[in-house]
Parts: C-alpha cells; sequence; structure tokens
C-alpha cells in the first residue's frame, strides 16, 4: 500500500511539474501572446477547414494535403486582397463617425425627451468625460493597430507552415517520446489533446455564433434605419466573441446611436432586437453548436472574465471562457455527475 502511494504522489508531483513548467513558459514569452495565440487560432480553423474539403472532395478526386493547404491559404489571400480594396477604406470612414457620434453625445440637445428628474440625475453624472476617454482609447488602440496587423500577419504566416509541415512536425515532435523528458512529452501531449478538444472547439462555436448574431443584428438595424452598418456589425461581431459580458458592452452605443435617431422607442426596438437575439444563441445556435456540454452559471462567466482580464488583458476577454472550459475537462469537471436514481 505504501509503495503504491508513493508512486501516485510520484506520477502528481510529475504531472505538476509538467503544468507549472508550461507556465513558467507561457509567462517567459508573454510579450509573444498575440502571436501565440493567433496562431493557434488560424492553425486550427484552417485545419479544419482542409480537413473538411479533403472529406468532401474524397468521392470524387484525391487532392494532396499540401496542395489544398495551399489553395484553402491562397484563396483566403485573395478574399482578404479584395476585401481590403473594396470595404476597409469604407468600413474606417464608417468606425470613425460611430466614434464621434458617441463621443460627441450630449444629453443637454435632448432635454425635453427626459423626465425632469431623469435628466436632473443624468446631468449629476459627467457622461462627456467617461465619453470622451472611450473615444481617447479607440484613437490610441488606433495608433496600436501597426504592430496588431503585424502580429496578425506572422500568425498567419507560422499558421501556413504549420499547416504544410504537419505530419513532418507531428514526427519530429514523437522523438521526445523515447528521450529523458519522455513523461513530460506525454503530459504535454495530453493537454494538447484536452486543449484542442475543448479550447480550440468552443472558439470556433463562439466565432461562429458571432458571425450570425452580426449579419442578423445588421440586417435588423438596417430596417430601423441605422447610419454606418457595417462598422455597427463589425463592432457587433467583435464584442460577440466575449460571452455575456459582449452582449451588455454592444447595448451602450446601440443606445445611443437609436436615442439620437429615434429616441426611446427606438432604445425599446434595440433591447428587443436583443433580447431576440440573445435567446436564439441560448436555445438554439448553443445546443446546435457546443460541443462542450458544461452550462456555465452567470457569477463564473463573469469572474473568469474578470480575472483573465487582469491576467492577461484584453485576450482574457475573448479567451477566459474557453480556457476555463479546458481548465474543467482537464480535472475531468467537463460534465456534470449523473444524477443516481434511488432505489
Amino acid at each position: 500500500m505504501d509503495k503504491m502511494k508513493d508512486m501516485f504522489n510520484f506520477a502528481v508531483a510529475k504531472k505538476l511539474l509538467a503544468i507549472l513548467f508550461l507556465i513558467l513558459l507561457f509567462y517567459m514569452l508573454s510579450d509573444m501572446l498575440n502571436i501565440l495565440l493567433f496562431t493557434f487560432i488560424f492553425s486550427f480553423l484552417f485545419y479544419t477547414i482542409c480537413s473538411l474539403l479533403l472529406k468532401l472532395t474524397h468521392k470524387w478526386v484525391r487532392i494532396p494535403e499540401k496542395l489544398m493547404v495551399l489553395l484553402v491559404y491562397g484563396a483566403f489571400g485573395v478574399f482578404v486582397g479584395v476585401a481590403s480594396y473594396m470595404y476597409v477604406p469604407v468600413l474606417a470612414k464608417q468606425i470613425v463617425s460611430i466614434v464621434n457620434i458617441i463621443v460627441n453625445f450630449n444629453p443637454s440637445d435632448y432635454k425635453d425627451a427626459f423626465h425632469p428628474k431623469v435628466f436632473e440625475m443624468i446631468q449629476r453624472v459627467d457622461i462627456g468625460s467617461y465619453l470622451s476617454s472611450a473615444g481617447n482609447y479607440a484613437v490610441n488602440t488606433t495608433k496600436n493597430i501597426g504592430g496588431f496587423l503585424l502580429s496578425i500577419f506572422l500568425s498567419l504566416i507560422l499558421s501556413f507552415f504549420f499547416s504544410w509541415e504537419r505530419r513532418g512536425i507531428v514526427k519530429f515532435l514523437q522523438r521526445f517520446e523515447t528521450s529523458k523528458v519522455g513523461f513530460i512529452y506525454e503530459y504535454y501531449k495530453q493537454f494538447g489533446r484536452n486543449f484542442v478538444n475543448s479550447f480550440g472547439k468552443v472558439m470556433q462555436v463562439q466565432i461562429v455564433i458571432s458571425f450570425i448574431n452580426s449579419i442578423l443584428s445588421v440586417i435588423m438595424l438596417y430596417f430601423m434605419g441605422f447610419p454606418q452598418i457595417l462598422g455597427l456589425g463589425v463592432m457587433i461581431f467583435a464584442l460577440g466573441l466575449v460571452p455575456v459580458a459582449g452582449v451588455i458592452v454592444s447595448l451602450i452605443p446601440l443606445s445611443i446611436i437609436a436615442f439620437q435617431i429615434g429616441g426611446w422607442i427606438h432604445i425599446v426596438y434595440v433591447l428587443v432586437m436583443i433580447t431576440i437575439l440573445h435567446a436564439f444563441e441560448s436555445y438554439v445556435l448553443n445546443p446546435k453548436l457546443m460541443s462542450v456540454k458544461m452550462k456555465l452559471p452567470v457569477f463564473f462567466t463573469f469572474a473568469v472574465l474578470i480575472l483573465f482580464e487582469r491576467l492577461i488583458g484584453v485576450w482574457g476577454l475573448l479567451i477566459g471562457i474557453p480556457l476555463f472550459m479546458f481548465f474543467l475537462d482537464l480535472v475531468g469537471a467537463n460534465e456534470p455527475a449523473p444524477n443516481k436514481k434511488k432505489s
């Protein structure tokens, strides 16, 4: 019994050592976090697309895997080039217009639309300073867009070479299986499998759900007479990647624009639209698309988002929930325990 306990404790110690080393490695590479995460996301998405296309075309013609990778990345490059030439200038102007609308919003211009007591309460809040701060933050963020685009470009290049040499990379990593650090390799192999199954799938589903929601939102906003539809669609898509909190944050600019173009009734329309889309996401999209069945309470959702935002910045708002799902899967708590029937 003592020997079994010692073996168990030794196995746990090795597992903890492997986890701590991985955490230390990521901490040392924290400055490259953007490139690492973008590379993983791009590699996962492009690998999924290539695998799906290979299965679909296998019945008619056998396309080599590397040729499929080249075709998919090439098609993506052409799409990005055409979209950049046609829509990026329009999108940039619309985003600037949206920021100007929000920053220049002044409640005093709509004094007659508010109840006197409500307007008095609003006057006590320095809304202008908050909106100006938000506008300045948006401008400062725009200044850093060059470095952000460079990270995306490097990540695409890295993901392409990973997809191109995937089999060779796997064979190379298998050398560590019989090395002196083979036990660490086994743990990382298991971690990687869990990571892809939880993190990758959750991120993929979040992107699909956010894309569908943004398309439906743009259609509804168009019929409601909202300006700068393309810019609003991009904003809704980006915020939709943040579970729960993204819906609440998107209400602020949408409500301000709605009030300016149609008063309180348009704010009601926006609230109804958000409610319908949120219900559609919760009861239709999530059950159909979410492969991980764990349902997090709202309290844990916000707690995880706040914690990860503190730890790794804005990325934490996007990947906090998938990472938490990965941790639950790692410890075997990814699904609720079945209820035992009383005999």
